[in-house]
């Protein structure tokens, strides 16, 4: 499916997660999820608009991917953001001390780096709150959605492996672990 912003068309997939449609540990068809959707809607189960979102906004190219998400999903949010930074895993052979000033120097610049979204956020009016966790990347979204309560995680990817051709590699972990609905665009 393409959504049009600003006359292009941007490909994207609202996929229900792979447990609630039986086919854990298969990757699922987008076809099959969007018509599920639907389905759910119908009964009144989805509402076309969603109270609390995540946007991940860590990985290589994560304040790009985060505005593009961001962009897909402003007009269906009716309560709150949460923009989550992942920070890789700190050594352990490091002391409480030290592990506490690279944590807070790393969150520092993330939050720097997030200028841009959160001006995009004040601007639309939208309510927003950071949350930072260390981990791995997949692991951390979905624990923090979870941990949250979030109708939806947004996440901009660009695939290139073969399995992940359409959702990239984190995106497809992320589906494979949440049972939260996930929006994943390609760009």
């Amino acid at each position: 499916m393409y959504r049009t912003q600003g006359g292009t068309e941007t490909p994207y997939a609202i996929s229900l997660p792979l447990r609630e449609m039986g086919l854990a540990p298969v990757m699922p068809s987008v076809v099959s999820a969007l018509q599920r959707l639907e389905n759910r809607q119908r009964c009144g189960e989805v509402s076309d608009l969603f109270s609390k979102i995540v946007i991940p906004v860590s990985g290589k190219k994560h304040c790009a991917r985060a505005m593009k998400a961001l962009d897909l999903v402003h007009d269906i949010c009716v309560g709150e953001i949460i923009l989550l930074h992942v920070i890789e895993p700190i050594p352990l052979a490091v002391s409480r001390r030290s592990y506490e000033e690279i944590f807070q120097e790393e969150a520092d610049e993330a939050r720097a780096r997030m200028t841009p979204i959160i001006s995009r956020l004040t601007e639309l009016g939208l309510s927003h709150r950071i949350r930072f966790t260390e981990g791995d990347l997949a692991d951390s979204i979905v624990r923090i959605a979870e941990e949250e309560g979030v109708d939806l995680i947004a996440m901009y990817t660009d695939a290139q492996s073969a399995l992940s051709r359409f959702l990239g590699p984190v995106a497809e972990r992320v589906l494979r672990l949440t049972a939260i609905p996930v929006l994943a665009a390609r760009g």
